[in-house]
């Protein structure tokens, strides 16, 4: 859609009017400029940055190093790295972030997240032998683009059944 503000004409129409015809011309200017503005605001999808990932049940976990799922369902602006495990932030702002765990039968285990190095939260577990769990913990995360967060098996072992391990976020605002 072409704009409708355009300076140059503002510059003509100023120099062909009087006072009071000018202060409404530039009153209705502004507006129409405003208004575009919205129009544009409305249409930019400020949760663009959202990525839903889990791990192929041929995939084992290894302890101390970042999960890498590799199953990507969704992967909007291209911030999860399925090869390395690691979304970096496309785009700054407050984002909402799961991570889930299915803890080895009888074993005490911890899953963490981590921004740029920190850890942030773990899901944590002793459950006792025969039984176990599926855990899921959710975390909002105030990032700047370039930021990285990724999640990693601290202590212990996990089944890996179909759809136990999953990794997932979305921009929720500004």
């Amino acid at each position: 859609m072409e704009k409708l503000y355009r300076p140059d004409f503002f510059s003509s129409v100023q120099q062909a009017t009087s006072d009071d015809d000018r202060e409404l011309l530039k009153a209705l200017v502004d507006q129409i400029a405003a208004l575009e503005d919205m129009e544009h605001e409305e249409k930019h999808d400020h949760h663009a940055a959202l990525f839903a990932v889990s791990l192929s049940q041929d995939n084992v976990v290894q302890t101390g190093v970042t999960i890498v799922y590799n199953q990507v369902s969704l992967n909007r602006e291209e911030g999860y790295n399925s090869t390395t495990g690691v979304f970096i932030c496309p785009i700054a702002g407050v984002y909402f972030f799961t991570y889930s765990c299915l803890p080895a039968e009888g074993v005490e285990t911890s899953v963490a997240i981590f921004k740029n190095g920190d850890r942030l939260s773990s899901i944590d577990t002793i459950l006792p032998d025969g039984s176990t769990q599926q855990v899921e913990r959710s975390e909002l995360i105030l990032l700047q683009k370039g930021d990285n967060v990724y999640v990693m098996l601290e202590v212990g072992s996990l089944l890996n059944n179909p759809g136990s391990l999953k990794f997932t976020g979305y921009r929720i605002s500004d």
